[in-house]
């Protein structure tokens, strides 16, 4: 039905000033300086209301000439195709701004320039270089720019900031950020044009293409404004919003937190010490810019302009529906109830009287159901109001110092014996993963684990996919010192002969001790610290109530608590009088939200549904060593 192709123009124009509207160096024809996004920039513009007609017979025949190299950016506002939008000449943008000096309120001119800014859009230089680079990293030729495959544009956007260059991730802030606050103006400007456009019934552009001609009208108009209102929404948000990830200019920490999956260095990863100042109150991260403030709380406004103009579309083809294929004959799409029509007059209606609905519900919230007979209102203009971002919707919490991760805080007890839960197992299988990477820094896809023989002896085992290799390595305690012998290294599995070290060991593993926090002398006895389940987690941080007094570690919600000498796991009714939070309505979006509907129906429901999907997790996690079982019985 051809209400898709509106959604089609709704969400491809939306795309194409998310991508920035700009044109290269010296070939400026949309208004708008290059400036920093320190705050928006004033728009000038003086749109002359209705349509003015054009007198001239040269002129005639130049805006003539124009439409017709504006037929494939025209057909693309039917089609919902921007990526066929053909590169406007250089002659072409300075007919347009001639014309439009010249005829001001001429319609066909400011549709010109409209169409004008799509092509800058589908054919920026600077944005199809950026993605061609993106592309060639990932071993593909080419990104599509407007992309319909959800899955691609998921991938981009992942690797986009993940697997890209320092200076590629740098764009998301500096340059692109910055292209936002240059271009919103031009976009202010062609609004101003379209909203002149659609709100003249009479006004209608034809071109001809595939043997017949083709009409706009306000049908086809207002969708295309109500995509530029979405646009500059979408485009405040992202200019608003701070989201500076780098470290003092540079993007390091997140190849380090990468390394996490061949390192295993939970104890030193620095990512993960950057990544946890984002939670910090003092952090800036999602808060908006001073100066953008007024705009970003404005953006609900934007968005029920979006809906007017769709309404605005809809009602128009109604009126003309009443004139039968009369009026509509040469139109992109038919309202009626006949055999032609392509959305039904009732179809029509009802879109409009749901729009009217969600308006409504834009600015005063709505229901949700949350389980079976219950419902919560959501007022999601609240969302545009904070501008202090997440960090004060967080519960109470301390990120400890990277110096004290070491150390165990609850969740763990002291043995005499370096068991397989010893954090100290967990803090040796990073030694060795990153002592392999040092040895081979292209190693990837790489699992370590380690079993204790008698507590005091014992092996990891390493195994690397790329390339394949694989290695048992003896580990003796003594004390609070490990040292380590190579039995077996190669690319296939050890036979039992093989149990002696061998005679050349393929790199060196000094001897390490062991952090005070994992192992201590007690009275002449040395132990060990034991992870109640899990020795995978460091000791990152801890809760607080509101007045700053430590109330629970994550280590200790990991390992769970001693209860007459058993184990158990916190439940939900435990987590609501140890982790707080400071507004659980987050602001008003969540009105009618108190403490006990936010612990005792949502955070239970995700507790249960965790601990399903824990089952699931563990029954995998035993089949993934499957293959050491053999090395184990050796």
């Amino acid at each position: 039905m051809k209400i898709l192709s509106k959604v089609s123009i709704f969400t491809f124009c939306t795309l194409a000033y998310l991508t920035g509207c700009s044109t290269d160096e010296g070939d400026d024809f949309i208004s708008g300086s290059n400036t920093s996004v320190d705050g928006p920039q004033e728009t000038k513009v003086n749109v002359v209301s209705g349509c003015e007609e054009i007198t001239d017979d040269a002129d005639k025949a130049t805006i003539e000439q124009i439409k017709t190299n504006l037929t494939d950016v025209f057909s693309s506002f039917g089609e919902g195709d921007l990526n066929k939008t053909q590169e406007l000449s250089s002659t072409t943008k300075s007919s347009i701004e001639a014309i439009l000096k010249k005829y001001p309120g001429n319609c066909e001119a400011q549709l010109a320039y409209a169409a004008a800014i799509i092509s800058d859009v589908v054919n920026n230089k600077k944005i199809n270089n950026f993605l061609d680079t993106l592309a060639a990293r990932q071993g593909k030729t080419k990104y599509d720019l407007f992309t319909k495959d959800v899955d691609d544009a998921a991938e981009f956007s992942f690797n986009y900031t993940i697997n890209s260059t320092e200076e590629i991730r740098g764009i998301l802030v500096s340059d692109v950020q910055s292209a936002i606050g240059s271009i919103l103006p031009s976009l202010d400007s062609a609004i101003s044009y379209m909203t002149n456009i659609a709100n003249d019934d009479e006004f209608t552009c034809t071109y001809f293409i595939n043997d017949r001609d083709i009409e706009l009208d306000r049908g086809d108009f207002a969708p295309v404004l109500a995509a530029m209102y979405v646009a500059k929404a979408s485009l405040t948000a992202l200019v608003s919003i701070n989201l500076n990830i780098d470290e003092n200019g540079s993007y390091d920490w997140i190849d380090s937190l990468m390394e996490l999956e061949y390192k295993f260095n939970y104890y030193s990863n620095h990512g993960f010490e950057h990544l946890f100042k984002f939670l910090g109150k003092d952090s800036k991260f999602t808060t908006i810019h001073n100066s953008w403030k007024t705009e970003y709380k404005n953006i609900p406004n934007l968005l029920d302009s979006a809906i007017t103009y769709v309404q605005f579309g809809l009602q128009y083809g109604l009126e003309e529906a009443e004139n039968g294929m009369e009026t509509q004959k040469n139109d992109l799409y038919i309202v009626g109830d006949g055999e032609e029509a392509h959305l039904s007059t009732a179809d029509a209606q009802k879109i409009i009287d749901s729009l009217t609905t969600i308006r409504k519900q834009l600015h005063e919230g709505f229901e949700i159901q949350y389980a079976e007979g219950k419902t919560i209102k959501v007022n999601i203009s609240k969302l545009f109001e904070n501008t202090d971002g997440i960090q004060k919707f967080l519960p109470y919490h301390v990120v400890n110092d990277r110096s004290k991760w070491v150390n165990p805080d609850g969740g763990f007890y002291w043995s005499e014996e370096l068991e397989y839960h010893a954090y100290a197992q967990r803090y040796m299988q990073g030694y060795i993963g990153e002592s392999y990477h040092a040895y081979n820094p292209e190693g990837r896809d790489i699992m370590v684990d380690s079993h204790e023989e008698d507590g005091t002896t014992g092996y990891v085992y390493l195994e690397v996919y790329n390339p394949y290799e694989k290695a048992k390595i003896r580990y003796d305690v003594d004390g609070c010192k490990i040292s380590f012998t190579f039995v077996f290294f190669g690319n296939s599995i050890p036979g039992i002969e093989d149990v002696d070290p061998l005679e050349t060991a393929p790199w060196e593993i000094p001897p390490i001790t062991l952090p005070a926090g994992m192992c201590k002398d007690d009275n002449g006895t040395i132990k060990y610290a034991v992870a109640y389940r899990e020795n995978e987690v460091p000791n990152y941080g801890y809760f607080t109530d509101k007045n700053g007094k430590k109330t629970v570690t994550l280590q200790e919600l990991v390992n769970g608590k001693m209860v007459d000498s058993k184990v158990e796991s916190y439940k939900y009714e435990d987590l609501r009088n140890i982790i707080f939070f400071p507004d659980v309505t987050f602001g008003g979006i969540f009105p009618d939200m108190t403490e006990d509907i936010f612990w005792d129906e949502f955070v239970k429901s995700i507790i249960d549904d965790d601990d399903d999907y824990d089952d699931e997790d563990d029954w995998e996690d035993e089949s993934d060593w499957e293959d050491w079982d053999v090395l184990e019985e050796l």
